[in-house]
């Protein structure tokens, strides 16, 4: 094979050379030394010379010897490493180029690209500044050798300095948005002030506060046009622990909801094999997306929006739940719809109620608004509201009070409207309520006696609503108050109180109240 160039590589400090490189055509390559050549300990060619190179001046760094050795024939010192583009900078190879003005010129290919990120995160903590050569006439796979060839000039080379496009050298780029170039939108509404449109809304509340009743009254509202001035909308709903048969669908048509405007989705099913799975937020983003974007849907709602979650995310790290949430709050943007996650509260109510959820502070961080559902501690717990803890897209709306009431045979929504309350007013009202003695539980256990002293069986939800209580606190009523015709198998929480003797029990106080 004919030798087409050799290549001298010689000690930094001495000049003595180290070893020979010899080029053969068509391209193959030889090292000639005294000793066992190692691309890793050799120093960068040319690295000789560098130490007597003016400090002001500019040093090249391209990717093999031919390149360098063009340049040098223009009058510019290039420098370059012992091995390809698989090559790995070492410290000590560049060490040579501390505190000077560099250059990088890759050639214009993956490999070469790749090769000088390499080069420019090791350099960027000790070169004094690094620019970056990439002429737009060099074609694909070209490199310094073929700009020069192509008639490229040390003047144009300056001007191609000053361009240092310098995105080339990073691995990804930032996708960037000029704001003189945006123009400012209205925020769209399905509730106005409370529910924004292609945003993310938490709703946030202890079990039996009445979230899912809230959601399905909106759900309807929106799948018969009556809310606000929308129209008739598509509702999406994920909803895992109310039955659809026995609990959702009657709840709907009772609030004379468009029952073909509502979706609920069970499962997803792969496209090729048919599988079914239960859906994961993280992983069935893309399908929930094309599925809101398939019809006028409005409204999404998830319910609790934990259990949509892969168990292999931490809900109490940020970046995890980050990972899961902003992709969900980004196609809520793509596709215009109104997304709301419900999420269940601590037991622990100090601090805000923002603090209240349980997992992570991203959940709030992310979503546009957050409201928190309660019961009324002001109307002694006999409402309850809707309270909105926080929003960055408009002025914080008043809390809204609602009630789920009996009609005689079974329940129904009803708002009862906005309540001049600030959260600080109702935390005080509810921090007061824990101090409260006896006198107040006697009170509510008098109450008590008078709606079962008509002899009737009554609704233990409708009782625990009316009085205000717990269903734990209500249960201790009975135990204390109704003797012997009380037992812990005789009161159905979710069916009704049976005629019970009202007396005083003489048993073991409980720790329920």
């Amino acid at each position: 094979m004919t030798v087409i160039a050799t290549y001298e590589y010689k000690d930094i400090e001495t000049g003595q050379l180290i070893a020979k490189k010899v080029r053969k055509a068509p391209k193959s390559f030889e090292w000639h030394s005294d000793e066992k050549v190692s691309e890793k300990t050799l120093p960068l060619y040319n690295a000789h010379k560098v130490v007597n190179f003016p400090p002001e001046k500019v040093i090249v760094f391209v990717e093999g010897e031919k390149s360098a050795d063009a340049l040098q024939n223009l009058g510019v010192l290039a420098v370059c490493l012992p091995g390809g583009a698989a090559s790995k900078p070492t410290a000590e190879q560049l060490k040579v180029l501390s505190g000077r003005r560099i250059a990088i010129w890759p050639d214009k290919d993956q490999p070469g690209r790749m090769l000088m990120r390499r080069v420019y995160e090791r350099l960027r903590p000790v070169a004094l500044e690094i620019r970056t050569i990439y002429p737009a006439s060099v074609p694909p796979k070209g490199d310094a050798f073929d700009w020069i060839q192509g008639g490229g000039t040390l003047n144009e080379l300056a001007v191609e300095l000053q361009k240092n496009p310098r995105n080339v050298l990073v691995e990804k780029q930032l996708n960037t948005v000029r704001l003189d170039e945006v123009e400012p939108a209205e925020i769209e509404w399905l509730w106005k002030n409370y529910l924004p449109l292609g945003m993310l809304t938490m709703m946030e509340g202890e079990k039996g506060q009445g979230k899912s009743w809230l959601t399905l009254n909106l759900a309807a509202a929106v799948s018969n046009g009556t809310m606000g001035t929308i129209g008739e909308g598509n509702v999406l709903m994920l909803c895992h622990e109310d039955p659809i048969e026995e609990v959702i669908v009657p709840r709907l048509k009772a609030m004379d909801a468009k029952m073909s405007n509502i979706e609920i989705i069970k499962t997803t099913i792969d496209a090729e094999s048919g599988e079914e799975t239960w859906f994961d937020i993280g992983e069935d983003i893309m399908a929930l997306e094309d599925k809101l974007l398939s019809d006028d849907f409005k409204l999404l709602i998830i319910d609790p929006i934990n259990n949509y979650i892969n168990m292999g995310v931490d809900t109490y790290k940020d970046s995890h739940m980050r990972s899961v949430l902003s992709p969900l709050a980004d196609m809520a943007q793509r596709t215009s719809a109104c997304v709301i996650g419900i999420r269940h509260t601590k037991k622990d109510k100090s601090g805000g109620m923002l603090d209240w959820g349980l997992g992570s502070v991203a959940y709030g961080a992310v979503a546009r608004t957050v409201h928190m559902i309660m019961t009324d501690p002001i109307a002694n717990n006999e409402e309850r509201l809707l309270v909105p803890v926080a929003t960055n897209i408009a002025a914080k709306p008043q809390p809204i009070a609602f009630q789920i009431v009996s009609d005689g045979i079974g329940a129904k929504f009803e708002w009862r409207g906005p309540r001049d309350y600030t959260e600080d007013i109702i935390l005080k009202e509810m921090r007061k309520a824990k101090t409260k003695d006896d006198g107040w539980h006697e009170n509510k256990i008098d109450k008590l006696q008078k709606i079962l002293s008509d002899g009737n069986a009554h609704s233990f939800k409708t009782v625990r609503g009316e009085l205000g209580v717990s269903s734990i606190t209500l249960l201790d009523y009975l135990y204390r108050n109704c003797g012997d015709s009380y037992s812990p198998e005789s009161i159905d929480v979710n069916g009704d109180i049976p005629v019970l003797k009202w007396g005083k029990a003489n048993k073991k106080e409980t720790n329920g109240i």
